[in-house]
């Protein structure tokens, strides 16, 4: 009986279109299969990741590449938000702005794209150590998010509009 029970339970969240979290972003088909980062400073690494994930996309020199991501900046902002009746330091706001452009066979297929990434980091002189470390992984996780939201919206560039363009 709990045989029936989870197989039509299985089938209402199929029939429903249930997917699982994270699954549909990296469907998305992008305009070109073969990338090349330039300019990428720091976030490299995240969008190699992003890029990665796609089905039929490769990373490769810009020689071999149908099309170039092209860091344009990276600012990184660390700003106090608040502080306690002491003077200390109790919260910071973190910033990270981004701006890329993609390019293909010389030519900017796409305006600049823009992403600001903003985290909060509690901070306690009592935990410095802790502190620094914690920061490290926003760092490191903010431009992970940042790298998400540009290759999506890459991925959201109408095939028809990037062929119109060139």
């Amino acid at each position: 009986m709990k045989k029936w029970l989870w197989l039509t339970c299985l089938f209402m969240l199929s029939a429903c279109g249930f997917q699982l979290r994270g699954t549909a972003l990296t469907d998305t088909i992008l305009p070109y299969h073969k990338w090349a980062l330039e300019d990428a400073r720091d976030m490299k690494n995240a969008l190699k990741y992003e890029l990665k994930r796609r089905q039929n996309v490769d990373v490769v020199d810009a020689a071999d590449s149908e099309a170039i991501l092209r860091v344009l900046t990276v600012n990184t902002d660390k700003r106090t938000q608040s502080i306690n009746l002491e003077g200390s330091v109790t919260e910071y706001l973190m910033t990270l702005d981004v701006v890329v452009q993609v390019e293909h066979q010389g030519m900017k297929v796409s305006e600049p794209m823009h992403v600001q990434v903003r985290r909060f980091m509690d901070y306690s002189d009592n935990e410095i150590l802790g502190k620094e470390d914690e920061e490290a992984r926003l760092w490191a996780d903010m431009q992970n998010d940042a790298a998400a939201q540009l290759i999506l919206r890459i991925a959201m560039m109408n095939a028809a509009d990037v062929k119109a363009r060139q």
